[in-house]
């Protein structure tokens, strides 16, 4: 039960845990705090029984901390970070970004976010007001625009992968390439308030160095070129580990791992793509939307219609394969069950797929093992699927997120 009867308007789901923000701004948070994902400790519940074991603690919905005075519009989560932006254009995160190498640290002056802090704009970096914020396992993207200008990509996060699209790939990884920067030996290296000789240590045993996480956990731009050098970037996407863009031209650029496709270039040799690149494979539709997960993603095109790409081995892609067929595509499949639809909205979890079609109804379809489908049962759709329930009989699905395990949802009554 969220706090105080708080009126959701939005969940949005994280590797192992979910925020909610209230149509007063407000942000609820609740799910695994070991990183502090939550941006709270558990004592911020305010609970009168303070014997509550803190696992049990972290399960019941409580206010995040370090937003007091700010309205919340939009939240996006990975699996051990949460950012939240606001309405005059501002980031706040918490938490932790982690990559192969285990968990990094929160920014380029925490190794731990335990309250939401203001990550963008700060002072004497990048201005402007962010406009849109999506998350991957490991990173995070924002549209910002600043004064009459257009619209540009900023990333912060994990690289391994190539999904902040800003770094060659000799950069992307936290070892070597920043060894020989190495430095944090005085207090002047770090932020004013920045614990140095904890953080130093912290950066030491993570095999980090301050010139790595100032590369790494800014908001920096990308650059993204558009077909049309006046085209503006209208939308943003993340997945796992991949990251995209697209235009009011309806073209989409994209880049991070590729490795079945997914990202709307040719597989081939190379499965990460380091820099922007136009996705050539998404040519021919004029694209208003699109989701990512793991390995696929589900887009929205022409008016509503919805096709999908990538992996489909656990009906992801909301496509039937035939028998012994290889059941991935480099190319857009249609999801030709909800041919019938026009779908407003589509969201993806590592493996599972989401859309809600105008008439309020909403679907699912993938990976089912963990009820996250909201299907009766556990088993896997390879078919867009209708979400049905006790709990809807007389409300409508309004808008879906997707996390590691789980989905959330928020819905009207009718």
């Amino acid at each position: 039960m969220v706090k105080d009867g708080m009126n959701v308007v939005k969940a949005v789901a994280g590797g192992m845990h979910t925020l909610l923000i209230g149509d007063d701004g407000k942000v609820q948070s609740f799910g695994c705090n070991d990183e502090y994902a939550l941006g709270r400790t558990c004592v911020a519940l305010n609970i009168e029984d303070e014997d509550i074991p803190k696992d049990e603690a972290e399960g019941i919905p409580g206010y995040a901390e370090g937003l007091e005075g700010v309205t919340v519009i939009h939240a996006s989560a990975g699996d051990s970070h949460s950012f939240v932006l606001t309405d005059d254009g501002r980031v706040f995160g918490a938490g932790c970004f982690r990559d192969p190498s285990g968990s990094f640290a929160f920014s380029d002056t925490s190794p731990l976010g335990k309250a939401f802090v203001q990550v963008f704009p700060v002072p004497g970096g990048q201005q402007g007001r962010a406009l849109q914020m999506a998350s991957g396992a490991d990173h995070v993207v924002i549209l910002v625009q600043e004064g009459d200008g257009k619209p540009f990509v900023m990333t912060y996060g994990s690289a391994d992968q190539g999904q902040l699209g800003r770094l060659t790939e000799r950069l992307c990884a936290r070892d070597g390439p920043h060894r020989p920067a190495r430095g944090a030996k005085t207090k002047d290296d770090f932020a004013e308030g920045t614990d140095m000789k904890v953080f130093a240590s912290t950066m030491e045993k993570r095999r980090s160095t301050l010139a790595c996480v100032q590369t790494l956990l800014r908001f920096q731009k990308v650059d993204v070129k558009t077909k049309k050098a006046s085209s503006k970037i209208a939308k943003i996407f993340a997945g796992g580990w991949s990251s995209g863009a697209v235009d009011e031209a309806g073209n989409v650029y994209s880049w991070g791992l590729n490795n079945y496709g997914q990202l709307g270039h040719q597989a081939g040799n190379r499965t990460i793509q380091y820099k922007p690149k136009y996705a050539k494979n998404f040519s021919g539709k004029h694209v208003t939307d699109v989701a990512a997960g793991q390995h696929h993603a589900i887009v929205i095109h022409d008016g509503g219609k919805v096709s999908s790409i990538g992996r489909g081995d656990t009906g992801q892609l909301g496509v039937k394969f035939a028998a012994g067929a290889s059941q991935e595509s480099a190319a857009l499949l249609p999801v030709t069950a909800l041919a019938s639809e026009t779908v407003t909205a589509v969201a993806c979890g590592g493996t599972c797929s989401f859309a809600i079609a105008e008439g309020g109804k909403a679907f699912a379809w993938g990976f089912g093992e963990n009820h996250q489908l909201g299907t009766p049962d556990d088993e896997d759709r390879a078919e867009p699927t209708l979400i049905e329930g006790k709990q809807l009989e007389e409300r409508t699905i309004t808008q879906i997120d997707a996390g590691g395990q789980h989905s959330c949802a928020t819905a009207r009554d009718d």
